[in-house]
């Protein structure tokens, strides 16, 4: 599917094929993600595995949150995740870094995908 994203840091509401009644925002993060200030310093899995290039980059890395509509789908959950550039086996890869929680459960992946060019701005 498409993700179309603006990066405002703006919550916004969506309907997703998969998720339903979703509350998501977009925005690019600089700066140490391990600082206090970064809606990633509590998730060491969503900060560690960035190239140098990523992680130097001056516009950041991409961070999105998508939270359950739960007035709506009466679900609760929240997804965060940071996109960016990592090695593997030497070669550099886009990825997600997903960190996926309920009340119940928490999920941790990585999303990689080819990638071929240079680094996104």
């Amino acid at each position: 599917t498409s993700e179309n994203r603006t990066f405002s840091g703006l919550p916004r509401d969506h309907e997703d094929h998969l998720f339903g009644a979703v509350v998501g925002l977009s925005k690019r993060i600089t700066g140490p993600l391990s600082d206090s200030n970064s809606p990633v310093a509590k998730y060491e899995f969503l900060q560690k595995g960035w190239t140098k290039d990523t992680l130097e980059n001056p516009k950041g890395v991409i961070y999105t949150q998508a939270v359950s509509n739960t007035e709506i789908s009466g679900k609760v959950w929240t997804a965060e995740q940071v996109w960016g550039l990592e090695e593997f086996n030497g070669e550099k890869r886009f990825t997600k870094h997903v960190y996926f929680f309920t009340p119940e459960e928490t999920v941790t992946a990585k999303m990689v995908y080819d990638y071929q060019g240079p680094t996104p701005v």
